[in-house]
């Protein structure tokens, strides 16, 4: 019990929800400009929402093709995924063009998302890399913390395939 106290002590971050809450009320706006609010997914789908920290940078466009190559996976699970950065809706725009990626973004550019789930990084402007898996009732069924791009959407549907289905 002490480790797991020091080790949460020495993160720079700290999450301001964990496995097994439920999700709080996130409402956001995506690169079309339409309002996106998580809790319309409440029984229809699960929703991978995965923070980034910046478009168009090797790791962040590795991961998110990645999820977008596996959108059809994603879907047969019932399960919508979304990326959010602190981007503008514009930087997403162009993000979502070059790459042809198939799911919303949604433009944290005020720093509200972030904050409420403690995803914001040391420097306050960009977010960490971290996954939150929200099964259909809206509970947060996994945490992935610190994420490593390449086969992490893998990593993901595997974990939905297994653990939600």
């Amino acid at each position: 019990m002490a480790r797991e106290f020091t080790q949460k002590i020495n993160k720079k971050y700290m999450l301001k929800i964990k496995e097994g809450d439920q999700l709080p009320v996130i409402v956001g706006e995506t690169q079309h400009q339409d309002k996106i609010d998580l809790s319309s997914f409440l029984g229809d789908q699960n929703v991978v929402l995965y923070f980034y920290p910046k478009d168009n940078t090797p790791g962040c466009s590795l991961e998110a093709r990645e999820f977008n190559q596996l959108m059809g996976d994603f879907e047969k699970l019932q399960t919508q995924v979304i990326g959010v950065s602190t981007d503008t809706k514009v930087s997403h725009t162009s993000f979502c063009g070059k790459y042809q990626l198939n799911f919303p973004l949604i433009a944290d550019s005020d720093l509200r998302i972030s904050r409420l789930l403690g995803a914001l990084g040391e420097n306050g402007r960009t977010t960490l890399r971290i996954t939150f898996v929200i099964d259909k009732k809206g509970a947060v069924r996994k945490i992935y913390e610190d994420v490593k791009p390449a086969g992490h959407a893998k990593e993901v549907l595997e974990f939905l395939r297994t653990s939600l289905f």
